[in-house]
């Protein structure tokens, strides 16, 4: 008895269809990141939160430089939908403050916010 068949795959149907899945993939995970990254950040102006951004394939550094008070913080900024992405995107979750680094990892006397440490620790 013999089993003969024809096996036939189409190879570019089946990168599309992983290139599909790994761009869905890499949006929601950037986007339960920027969404983190976002509430974890303290708030005193918001300056700080309200420059947050999300991009794709090219970081932006864009920042928030006037607004907001101490109790009346300016709001935190909205997802934005990336679109047109290529099958392997590269997303980028920026801020362009000079003070960013600074609250994530502390100083001698200030205790860091890791705001970004702990999305990705978050991240399952």
């Amino acid at each position: 008895m013999s089993i003969a068949g024809k096996w036939d795959i189409n190879l570019g149907r089946v990168k599309s269809k992983i290139g599909e899945a790994v761009k869905e993939k890499t949006v929601r995970i950037a986007k339960f990141l920027f969404t983190e990254i976002v509430n974890g950040t303290p708030v005193y102006t918001g300056q700080l939160r309200a420059s947050w951004n999300i991009s794709a394939q090219l970081p932006n550094y864009t920042t928030v430089d006037s607004g907001g008070a101490k109790g009346s913080p300016l709001p935190p900024p909205g997802f934005v939908n990336l679109t047109n992405l290529p099958d392997y995107p590269t997303i980028f979750i920026c801020n362009g403050k000079p003070y960013a680094s600074i609250i994530e990892y502390g100083t001698a006397k200030a205790a860091p916010a890791a705001m970004v440490r702990l999305a990705i620790a978050r991240l399952k």
